[in-house]
């Protein structure tokens, strides 16, 4: 059995002021889950942090902060520690609840570290008023990561491996390597859609997988797909986390063979199971879009061996959308007319113009299970039509090539 795993990393973020003096006055409530009101505080020589609580943070993060924090405030010989809650660090907040246990336990670590620990105010707006030192080590930024192993990404028999492997994905311009899992930039297309189906564009972050294995969140919206893999680890197809939500990932896959449980979203059948996505707070999921794919034609491999069932994916996410088969002799104005319609419409189209008989034109259309094949021959070209073969439902007809457009969808 093969099993692929990787680490995600969750990030607490602080900005650190050595402040000469720091003072704040709650002005209103901001949230319903707000501290208990309090009045004005001040203070002198004091580490003021200013922290962002984001989905995940956990005690490991708690602990690694606050012992950082310690060792910075003994630098800077601070007199106190304010842990000033700051929301304004990242766009992956942790909820409501969540945030303000987390900053409570921040609070109580250090002050179990012998010091001397004031915390602002949860969930308040706040006038404040700060007069930094203006030392080295005054204004420093950090963040905390807490790695946790995830579960699998995939998990397959030996027989299937084998057969997903060398039978069908290297034919997709999916390939194994060495570092990493990729697909050849001709078909990349196909991921891109994905990407585009599944995100909701709305402000938040995707998570980067890095050289190092930890995780980096950019914005999604304006830079959605990345080169960039995890290695050293042979990270199945594994590029970029697109925060969505579950409804959209099914309208992707479909429910069959989707298990979703507080953590994680499995596409299996009997003979694999792809990780394709985290659960996040609330409906929010982050799914793989690269297992998506992989495990969709692992989803139909399994369900050809059992019958006489044709493989096929929704033509949107599909590596190859049309094959268009020249069965020469055919001009070269009329295939470049041809292609230029279809391309119109869809856009990972082959055209193949080798000498090969059409016969074999054909089967490799099928082995790359195109949901069009359209046949351009010398009759087609004297009559000015082509011939259309759906892969769906088996159906083949002839249609002028003026209205080659409309019959695509």
């Amino acid at each position: 059995m093969l099993i692929i795993a990787i680490l995600v990393a969750w990030k607490m973020r602080v900005l650190l002021l050595h402040a000469e003096r720091f003072s704040y006055t709650p002005t209103k409530k901001a949230v319903s889950q707000a501290d208990e009101e309090a009045g004005p505080h001040s203070v002198e020589n004091a580490l003021v942090v200013f922290t962002t609580v984001e989905d995940g943070d956990d005690e490991e993060i708690v602990r690694k902060a606050s012992q950082d924090i310690a060792e910075h405030a003994a630098k800077v010989k601070a007199d106190i520690i304010v842990v000033y809650p700051y929301a304004h660090l990242s766009s992956n907040l942790a909820p409501l609840s969540e945030a303000r246990q987390v900053l409570s336990e921040l609070a109580k670590s250090l002050e179990n570290l012998g010091l001397k620990v004031h915390k602002a105010p949860f969930g308040w707006y706040k006038a404040f008023d700060i007069k930094v030192h203006g030392h080295p080590l005054a204004e420093l930024s950090r963040s905390y990561s807490a790695t946790e192993r995830m579960p699998p990404l995939m998990e397959t028999t030996r027989d299937f491996e084998q057969k997903l492997y060398n039978d069908y994905l290297q034919r997709f311009g999916l390939t194994l390597g060495g570092k990493a899992t990729r697909m050849s930039d001709k078909w990349r297309s196909a991921l891109e859609d994905v990407a585009m189906e599944l995100r909701t564009c709305d402000g938040e972050t995707a998570t980067v997988f890095t050289k190092d294995i930890t995780a980096e969140k950019i914005d999604y919206c304006t830079e959605y797909l990345l080169e960039g893999v995890a290695q050293p680890i042979r990270a199945f197809f594994i590029e970029r986390g697109i925060p969505t939500t579950l409804d959209k990932l099914k309208s992707v896959i479909g429910e069959e063979g989707l298990v979703v449980n507080e953590k994680h979203v499995w596409l299996q059948g009997k003979q694999f199971k792809f990780l394709v996505g985290l659960s996040l707070s609330g409906d929010k999921t982050l799914a793989f879009m690269n297992t998506i794919l992989a495990g969709m034609i692992a989803m139909n491999i399994e369900k050809m061996q059992s019958s006489q069932y044709i493989p096929m994916l929704p033509i949107k996410y599909s590596v190859v959308q049309a094959y268009i088969a020249i069965n020469n002799p055919v001009s070269s104005e009329y295939a470049s007319l041809v292609a230029s319609k279809v391309g119109k419409k869809l856009k990972r189209v082959v055209v193949d113009d080798s000498d090969s008989k059409l016969a074999e034109k054909l089967r490799r259309a099928g082995m790359l299970w195109a949901p069009y094949v359209i046949v351009v021959g010398k009759r087609e070209e004297e009559s000015r039509a082509v011939s259309i073969r759906r892969r769906a439902d088996g159906t083949t007809k002839v249609v002028p090539v003026d209205e080659l457009e409309e019959q695509l969808y």
